[in-house]
C-alpha cells in the first residue's frame, strides 16, 4: 500500500514538472498576450480521513504543454498522505507551431446602403385639345292652341270650328284680318263660283278663300276651306297632322265618323260642314275644313 502511494505522489510531482515557470499561489500574473499564453487551473483537493485526492481539471483553452504534448484534461482520482486544500494554476507559453486556438465564432453585423438613383422626371407635352363649345339655339314653342277636352264625340255645332292664335275661323264665314298671322297671300282659281280666289298660307295650315259678288254690287270674301298641315296648328280638340288614329277616335268618337276607302276619317254635320282626317292608315297626314258641294 505505501509504495503504491509513493508512486501516485511521484507521478503527480513530475506530471507538474513539465511546466515552466510553475509557483504555487492564489494566482499567477503574467505578462504575456493572451494569445500567447495558455492556462490551465487545477484543483486539489485532499482529505486525510479517507486518505483520497480528487483532481480537475478545467481548460479554457485546449492545453498545449512546452514539451508539444498536448495533456486532455481528465478527472482522476488519487490517494495520497498529504493533507489540505490548495489551488494551483499553472502558466506557460506554447511553441508556436504547435499552438492550437480556439476561435470563439463573432456575428458581424453588416450595414449595407444601397444609393438609388431616381431618374429626372421627364415632361411629357400635353395635347392641347381645342374644344369650341357650340350652343344650340333653344326655341320655345308655344302649346298648341285647344278650346274643347276630347270627349269622344263629334260636336256639328263647334267642332268645325278652327282656332289659332285667338282668331276664330269657320267655313262659309267671312275671312277675319290675318294681319297677325303673317300670312303670304297668292292668288287661286275659283272653284266653288265665286269671282276670285285667295290661298292664305300661315304657319302650320293654309285658308282658300273665294270672293263672292251679289247683285247690289257689294263683294264679301269667304271661308271656302281650311288645311292643316304642319304640327304648329291642331284642331280645337288638340288633333294636329302626326297623330295617330287612336286620337281621332278618343276626341271626336266612331259614332259619327265615316272611314273612306282612301283611310280618310270623315265627320260630317246635317249643314254641309265636314271635318276630314286624311291618313296613312295609322298616322294623320293632312285635316280639312271645307263645305259638301250639293
Amino acid at each position: 500500500m505505501e509504495k503504491k502511494l509513493i508512486a501516485l505522489v511521484a507521478s503527480s510531482a513530475a506530471a507538474a514538472a513539465v511546466f515552466v515557470g510553475c509557483s504555487c499561489g492564489s494566482a499567477v500574473e503574467n505578462s504575456i498576450p493572451d494569445s500567447d499564453t495558455i492556462m490551465m487551473q487545477s484543483d486539489v483537493t485532499v482529505s486525510s480521513a479517507s486518505a483520497t485526492t480528487t483532481k480537475t481539471a478545467k481548460a479554457e483553452t485546449e492545453t498545449v504543454l512546452t514539451t508539444g504534448t498536448t495533456m486532455s484534461a481528465t478527472n482522476k482520482t488519487e490517494k495520497a498522505t498529504t493533507t489540505g486544500t490548495r489551488a494551483i494554476q499553472f502558466v506557460g507559453r506554447s511553441q508556436a507551431q504547435n499552438q492550437v486556438v480556439t476561435v470563439k465564432p463573432q456575428v458581424i453585423t453588416q450595414i449595407v446602403v444601397v444609393t438609388v438613383t431616381v431618374p429626372a422626371a421627364t415632361t411629357v407635352p400635353v395635347e392641347t385639345i381645342e374644344i369650341t363649345e357650340t350652343t344650340a339655339a333653344v326655341t320655345t314653342e308655344e302649346p298648341l292652341q285647344t278650346v274643347d277636352k276630347p270627349d269622344g264625340f263629334f260636336h256639328q255645332d263647334r267642332d268645325i270650328r278652327f282656332v289659332q292664335d285667338e282668331i276664330e275661323m269657320t267655313v262659309g264665314q267671312a275671312i277675319p284680318s290675318m294681319d297677325s298671322l303673317e300670312a303670304q297671300v297668292t292668288q287661286s282659281t275659283p272653284i266653288y263660283g265665286g269671282t276670285a280666289a285667295n290661298i292664305y298660307a300661315c304657319e302650320g295650315f293654309d285658308v282658300i278663300t273665294e270672293v263672292f259678288a251679289y247683285e247690289d254690287g257689294s263683294t264679301e270674301e269667304l271661308i271656302m276651306e281650311i288645311v292643316l298641315t304642319g304640327e304648329k296648328a291642331c284642331t280645337t280638340k288638340g288633333v294636329v297632322p302626326g297623330a295617330s288614329v287612336d286620337s281621332i277616335l278618343a276626341a271626336y268618337g266612331s259614332d259619327s265618323c265615316e272611314i273612306t276607302d282612301t283611310n280618310t276619317y270623315r265627320y260630317k254635320a246635317e249643314d254641309g260642314h265636314v271635318l276630314d282626317f286624311c291618313t296613312d292608315g295609322s298616322f294623320v297626314t293632312e285635316i280639312r275644313y271645307y263645305q259638301a258641294s250639293e
